[in-house]
C-alpha cells in the first residue's frame, strides 16, 4: 500500500501536480455566470470518415433543441482512411456553430507517440479540410505521454482533454488547459438500459453541481441510434434543470480559464 502512495505521489510530481486541493471550483471562476452553477461539455469522440451523416443530422437536432454547443473530436486518417474533403465539407455543415477538436492521428496505439512533427500534420489537415481553427485535443483510448503537453503548447493548441486523475479538475500545465474527460467510457457503451443509463448520469450530474466540477459528457458517434438520443435529450434536460451551462465548448472554457490564469 505505501508503495503504491509512493508510485502515486511520484507520478503527480512528475506532472507538476504538487496539490489537488488548491484549485478552485468552477463556479468560483464563473463570476459572469451567476444563474449557472457549473458546465456540462458535451463531447463526441471517433468522427471520421466513414461516421454516418443522417446520425449526425439527428444528433445536431437534439443539440440544438437544447441549444447545447458540442466538441467533436475528429481523426484525421482513422485506420489510415483519409477524411475527405466531401465529407469535411459536409460535417462542417451539419454541425455549423459546434467545436472541432483533433482526435489523434490514425487512431491507433502508434499515436501514443506521436511527436511534434505528426501532431502538426494533424493538425493542420483537419484546419484545412473543416475550415476552421483546431484549439483541443484528446488521444485515441485515452493514451498519452508525459511530454504531450509539451508538444501541444508548442503547436498552438489550448487544450487537452484525456482521462487525467482521479479527480478531474481543470487546470493549466505547460501553457495548456487539461480538461479531463469524466469518465474513462461513456454511458452508452455499457449497454444498460434507460432507466440504469440515466440513473448513472444523473448522479454524475448531482457530484458536478455538488462539487464544483465540470462534467465532460463523452459519446461516440457509433453511438447515435434513437434510442440512445431519446436518453441524450433526457440527459440535456436533466443537466439544464440543474442549472449546468450547455452552450460552451472545451475551446470556449479553455480560452476563459487561461486569460482567468494569466497564463497567456
Amino acid at each position: 500500500m505505501i508503495s503504491a502512495i509512493k508510485t502515486a505521489i511520484k507520478f503527480f510530481n512528475e506532472q507538476g501536480i504538487h496539490s489537488l486541493n488548491n484549485i478552485p471550483p468552477l463556479r468560483a471562476l464563473i463570476k459572469n455566470q451567476k444563474s449557472s452553477k457549473n458546465i456540462f461539455f458535451f463531447t463526441m469522440d471517433d468522427v471520421w470518415e466513414k461516421t454516418n451523416l443522417s446520425d449526425l443530422k439527428r444528433l445536431a437536432s437534439i443539440l440544438d433543441k437544447h441549444r447545447v454547443k458540442g466538441t467533436f473530436f475528429v481523426t484525421p486518417y482513422y485506420n489510415n482512411i483519409e477524411l475527405s474533403e466531401k465529407k469535411a465539407e459536409q460535417i462542417r455543415k451539419m454541425l455549423e456553430g459546434h467545436e472541432f477538436a483533433q482526435h489523434g492521428l490514425c487512431h491507433t496505439k502508434e499515436d501514443m507517440s506521436l511527436n511534434a512533427k505528426e501532431l502538426r500534420s494533424g493538425k493542420n489537415f483537419l484546419e484545412k479540410r473543416l475550415k476552421t481553427k483546431i484549439y483541443g485535443y484528446r488521444a485515441p483510448k485515452f493514451l498519452r505521454n508525459r511530454y504531450l503537453l509539451n508538444e501541444l503548447a508548442s503547436l498552438g493548441f489550448l487544450y487537452n482533454s484525456d482521462q487525467f486523475l482521479l479527480r478531474p479538475y481543470p487546470f493549466v500545465k505547460d501553457k495548456i488547459t487539461v480538461i479531463p474527460c469524466h469518465d474513462k467510457c461513456d454511458p452508452f457503451a455499457l449497454n444498460w438500459n434507460e432507466k440504469a443509463t440515466l440513473s448513472l448520469v444523473k448522479s454524475k450530474i448531482k457530484y458536478s453541481v455538488k462539487s464544483g466540477k465540470p462534467y465532460v459528457f463523452l459519446m461516440h458517434a457509433y453511438d447515435i441510434n434513437q434510442n440512445n438520443l431519446n436518453i441524450l435529450d433526457k440527459i440535456l434536460k436533466e443537466a439544464k434543470r440543474n442549472g449546468l451551462k450547455v452552450d460552451m465548448s472545451l475551446a470556449d472554457f479553455a480560452k476563459f480559464f487561461i486569460k482567468s490564469k494569466g497564463e497567456r
